[in-house]
């Protein structure tokens, strides 16, 4: 049976123990306290062995926020990338990743992957701010835990399962003839069962000429809790039209910084997405439960990029089994994780333009991870973990075929109810992406990319108090073969290719802080400093380009009343180098951005009025250099969004 089939049967067997739990659960029950089913509970253990920032559902409503490139813009380490125009396209970078940053920085929601066997954007789309319950940043590796691509870090957002009748609908309004809405119910009646349905739609022009988005998302989600566990089902629709403005010239830029690029007049992408997934949590005993969950995303697009027009196609299963046990050792609690993870990935892209670049790729990727956390005394506590990771594909008729190791060590020590710091070492890796194996040379031989691996060293602390706390982490990340893109130079062909690089390296510091001068009035205030470099080959010492070695904010909010609020805050984001520029010939200036939100709340209504880039800056968080011209794609003026939402149950 081809590894194909039996992935599949597995698939079957796990939706089927999903539809059957409950009713062998009803034979024995086990009581056991309220659970939910999402990857938060993979977190809490890493939480203790980084500097984890959490944005509440509280702090995402009183933001005014409409994406989340908005909402976790200026939050400490995160660096934001976009070429498109729309933040639902944008790129996420921790610790110091440029051009090949959607591939380092690891995104998950309610446990699902937002990976892509390509380098396409994560779609962020489907994502709606209004079913956030938190967001978790963990910046450093936690390739044992996550597995591929958890390398920078990972953003982790959990969405609201509700418990009780309710729903909320709301609409933004704002500049470049913004108009969003949404809306959602839920319920969970007596008997356990739980509904909840979800609506978003998204329109906007955009700052740029030419970068009009139309887009739509809805859910349904079922979901069933008994005595000793719970189970659910979902499907997800999503439609995404948008025009890409493309990359300018100096000379356009100084002429009109919003106009369309010369080649990308007709340039647009347009996606639809199907997805479905389904899991279930069942304890055991008191002491083990077992998790798995499933998902299936079906993509059908087509585009014109730089006037070449393309169809795409994007198949991904997945499936994550996970054991837990929880049980005591040395007189106190400890926790052992046993899982693995299964993806089948099928992606296809075809323009009748340039044969070249078609891809027909499929890939099966399996791993198997255990981590054990234990106490070594009342206030110490280790966890160390190890994975193993295979990739098999075809890609356009030729295989090929990797593997990595890697494992982790930390400790965790609490000096004082206020006081606590840890020591980490983590592996890290990923495997090549289907468009980063097609590269041909003249003869069209396939050049195999070697999987990229990498380990991290990192120490910090965490001291806090009522009314004030200081985060700080040290680290350093090593990578071997780390895979990058690399534009045409005068001595190719003119195809731009992908390449294994010498050694690179990140040495940082992390520090954030907040101090309540009232008991109404914080301060917040957060800063970044990354060394990115060339650590051998021919750029030796050279900066990586398009990462910021200095970013920080400082911001503070104030509450007028319970119902009044204002906050602002200034984004400082240093100097780079602009994308492909290796020799370091061409900086990027860097600058600095103003926002302030104020807001009304009560108990059925919010008003919320935001206000980005305050003093209507002019930069550019993305450039690309091909000598010896340089290309822009600016960012948002000032513009402004105004958030009403109504909770009408």
């Amino acid at each position: 049976m081809s590894r194909k089939l039996l992935f599949f049967a597995f698939y079957l067997t796990v939706n089927g123990i999903v539809c059957v739990t409950p009713l062998l659960a009803a034979a024995d029950s086990i009581p056991v306290p309220d659970v939910v089913v999402t990857a938060s509970q993979e977190s809490d253990e890493l939480s203790n062995l980084a500097n984890t920032t959490i944005i509440t559902e509280a702090q995402i409503k009183n933001s005014g926020a409409a994406d989340l490139v908005q909402l976790l813009q200026g939050q400490p380490g995160v660096q934001i990338y976009n070429t498109v125009g729309d933040p639902d396209q944008a790129t996420f970078s921790l610790r110091g990743f440029g051009e090949n940053a959607v591939s380092n920085t690891l995104i998950l929601i309610d446990g699902r992957r937002l990976t892509n066997p390509d380098l396409g954007s994560t779609n962020l789309s489907t994502i709606p701010l209004s079913r956030i319950q938190r967001i978790e940043i963990f910046p450093g590796s936690a390739g044992v835990l996550y597995g591929d691509q958890a390398v920078g870090g990972v953003i982790n957002i959990i969405t609201k399962q509700n418990d009780t009748l309710n729903g909320d609908a709301g609409i933004q309004y704002g500049s470049y003839q913004t108009i969003n809405t949404y809306a959602s119910v839920a319920n969970t009646f007596d008997n356990g069962f739980n509904l909840q349905f979800d609506g978003v739609t998204r329109n906007t022009d955009h700052y740029r000429d030419h970068n009009t988005l139309t887009a739509g998302n809805g859910s349904a989600r079922a979901g069933y809790r008994y005595d000793s566990g719970s189970a659910f089902v979902q499907y997800q629709y999503n439609q995404y039209d948008l025009e890409l403005p493309g990359a300018l010239t100096e000379s356009q830029v100084s002429e009109d910084r919003r106009q369309a690029g010369t080649y990308s007049e007709n340039d647009f992408v347009n996606n639809t997405n199907n997805i479905f997934s389904s899991g279930f949590e069942q304890w055991l005993t008191s002491d083990w439960q077992v998790q798995a969950d499933i998902s299936q995303l079906w993509m059908q697009g087509d585009s014109i990029v730089t006037g070449i027009e393309g169809a795409q196609v994007r198949n991904i299963t997945q499936l994550n089994p996970l054991l837990i046990g929880h049980y005591r050792f040395l007189k106190q609690d400890s926790t052992l994780k046993i899982g693995a993870n299964l993806e089948h990935d099928e992606y296809h892209y075809e323009t009748p333009l340039f044969s070249l670049f078609n891809v027909n790729d499929t890939q099966m990727t399996q791993s198997l991870y255990t981590q054990w956390q234990f106490p070594l005394s009342e206030r110490l506590k280790a966890i160390v973990g190890i994975r193993g990771a295979w990739l098999n594909g075809t890609l356009n008729e030729n295989n090929f075929n990797d593997h990595a190791l890697v494992s982790e060590i930390g400790g965790y020590y609490a000096f004082s109810p206020q006081l606590n710091g840890y020591l980490r070492r983590s592996g890290n890796y990923r495997f090549p992406k289907a468009d980063e194996q097609n590269n041909f040379d003249t003869d069209q031989t396939i050049t195999v990319l070697k999987p990229q691996t990498g380990v991290s060293y990192e120490t910090g602390f965490n001291w806090q108090e009522r009314h004030s706390g200081i985060t700080a982490s040290l680290y350093e990340l090593n990578l071997r073969n780390e895979i990058a893109y690399a534009p045409p130079d005068n001595d190719s062909d003119g195809r731009p290719t992908n390449r294994n690089l010498d050694p690179t390296e990140r040495r940082g510091v992390l520090l954030s802080g907040f101090y309540d001068f009232t008991e109404v009035w914080r301060l917040l205030t957060d800063y970044s400093f990354v060394n990115g470099r060339y650590s051998s080959g021919p750029f030796e010492g050279n900066r990586i380009p398009l990462v910021a070695k200095n970013m920080a904010r400082l911001a503070t909010r104030y509450d007028f009343s319970s119902q009044w609020q204002f906050y602002t805050e200034a984004l400082i984001t240093g100097r780079t180098y602009a994308s492909g520029d290796d020799t370091n010939q061409a900086p990027v200036a860097g600058y600095t951005i103003y926002n302030a939100n104020l807001g009304y709340h009560n108990k059925a209504w919010d008003l919320i009025t935001r206000i980005n880039n305050i003093t209507g800056k002019e930069y550019y968080n993305y450039v690309i250099y091909m000598s010896p011209d340089q290309y822009y794609y600016p960012a948002d003026n000032r513009n402004i969004l105004v958030t009403l939402r109504y909770k009408f149950l």
